[in-house]
């Protein structure tokens, strides 16, 4: 019978916690940072290089380079679903922090990578700057907010408006997304009046992540 290592168990298991360790503190460093910027979005504003013109009462609050719009030739239906607690924060559009849950189902024509350009997340809506196009998705006339989408090997954000028949939106980089889900997810909360809602889900995620950190640290 061979020799057993008694320590070889037990350096699995410090392995095991300290990659989670790891994995919780990464995401308490986003979400906390990103708490504080939406929290605090009035004094951060003039911070923000926007591409666009800014109209009377609105602010610009976040903006990605290196980013292309996508069209769909076909028209697509949207088919929401549930994952978990979720806020409401328009008509048909339910938020969680990081998460919308829904699908959209492109017809038989392929999606289009038309240009590449900027996209800016406003208080009212996000609007695409490219060479050759500009695409602008009023938060009066959202349908949904879907990330399932992939273009390419890349994610995408597709955003469905009320009377469009080409559903259009952006592919990101990979690493933009959650902060692109964060910020679009608070945008639209802050032009539906439920800013604070959408804020304290935050906060209790935050709190959640920061407990598990002690727990970790305790033992």
């Amino acid at each position: 019978m061979g020799f057993k290592n008694p320590f070889s168990a037990e350096r699995r298991s410090q392995r095991r916690a300290a990659k989670r360790r790891a994995e919780l503190q990464q995401r308490y460093d986003f979400l906390s940072g990103e708490l504080h910027a939406m929290a605090n979005h009035e004094d951060i504003v003039d911070e923000i290089e926007a591409p666009i013109i800014a109209k009377r009462g609105e602010e610009v609050l976040f903006v990605v380079d290196g980013v292309s719009l996508l069209e769909s030739r076909a028209g697509a239906r949207y088919r929401g679903k549930s994952m978990g607690a979720s806020i409401r924060v328009a008509k048909g559009v339910y938020l969680r922090p990081g998460v919308h849950g829904g699908q959209i189902t492109q017809g038989p024509d392929e999606i289009k990578n038309l240009d590449s350009g900027q996209f800016c997340v406003t208080t009212r809506r996000c609007v695409f700057s490219g060479t050759r196009q500009t695409r602008t998705w009023e938060y009066s006339k959202l349908v949904a907010v879907d990330y399932s989408t992939s273009f390419e090997g890349r994610p995408a954000v597709m955003i469905p408006v009320e009377n469009r028949q080409k559903t259009s939106g952006v592919q990101l980089d990979r690493g933009h997304v959650p902060y692109v889900q964060s910020r679009l997810g608070f945008a639209i909360a802050l032009f539906n009046e439920q800013d604070e809602r959408y804020l304290q889900a935050w906060r209790e995620d935050v709190e959640q992540v920061e407990a598990e950190l002690a727990e970790l640290a305790e033992g």
